[in-house]
C-alpha cells in the first residue's frame, strides 16, 4: 500500500500562475495582431483590384472599335449581400435601346468581403461629403464610371440611381477602408486611377 506524504498535496505557486497568465497574454496579443493584419490586407487588396480594373476599363475604352455615340466601356463597382463586386461592361446602342454586356472578367469579380467599406465623393472631399456604397440603398448601391474613347477620360460617373456627374464634379475620390484606409484618385481628364496615400 502506498503512503502519501503531507508535503505533496500543494497547489500552484504564485509564480507559476503569473507565468501562465503572461503566456496567455502574449498568445492573445498575437491573435489580435493576426486578425488586424487580415483586415489590413483585405482593404489593401481591394484598393489594388479597383485600381487595376479601372485601368483595364480605360485601356479597353480607347482601343474599342466603336464610336462614343453608339458604344462605350463602363466600370461598375457595387455591393451585394455585404460583399463588393466589380465588372467592366461593354455598352452598345441598338436603335433606341442600350444593352450592357459584361466584358471583363467573364463574371463579376469579388473585390472584398463585408470587412471593407467603400466610400466615394468629389475630389478632395471631406468625410461628410462622401457616400458609402450600400447594397440596401438604391441611391448608393453602386458607382459607375464610363470612359471616352478619344482620351480615356471620364465621360461621366454615377452613384446608384442618382443623376450622372460630368467634368470636374465626378466622384474622383474612392476611399477603401478596413483596419486601414486607402484613397484612390480618379483623374477626370485622363480617366487614370491611382492609389493615393494610406489614410
Amino acid at each position: 500500500m502506498m503512503k502519501l506524504r503531507k508535503g505533496d498535496n500543494r497547489g500552484f505557486s504564485l509564480v507559476e500562475l503569473i507565468v501562465v497568465i503572461l503566456i496567455m497574454g502574449v498568445l492573445s496579443a498575437g491573435a489580435v495582431a493576426s486578425v488586424s493584419a487580415i483586415y489590413y490586407a483585405d482593404a489593401e487588396r481591394a484598393a489594388k483590384k479597383i485600381t487595376t480594373m479601372m485601368t483595364t476599363a480605360r485601356t479597353l475604352a480607347m482601343t474599342e472599335d466603336a464610336g462614343e455615340d453608339t458604344a462605350y466601356i463602363k466600370f461598375k463597382l457595387w455591393q451585394e449581400d455585404g460583399d463588393f463586386y466589380a465588372g467592366i461592361y461593354f455598352c452598345e446602342k441598338s436603335g433606341e435601346t442600350w444593352t450592357e454586356t459584361l466584358k471583363e472578367p467573364a463574371s463579376p469579380e469579388k473585390i472584398s468581403s463585408y470587412r471593407v467599406n467603400i466610400l466615394v465623393g468629389p475630389k478632395n472631399s471631406i468625410d461628410s461629403n462622401r457616400t458609402q456604397i450600400d447594397g440596401d440603398n438604391v441611391a448608393a448601391n453602386c458607382v459607375e464610371y464610363t470612359f471616352k474613347k478619344s482620351s480615356g477620360g471620364i465621360r461621366k460617373s454615377k452613384l446608384g440611381n442618382l443623376a450622372a456627374l460630368t467634368g470636374e464634379s465626378i466622384y474622383a475620390d474612392i476611399i477603401v477602408s478596413g483596419s486601414s484606409s486607402y484613397k484612390l484618385i480618379v483623374v477626370p481628364a485622363t480617366g487614370r486611377c491611382y492609389l493615393g496615400e494610406e489614410l
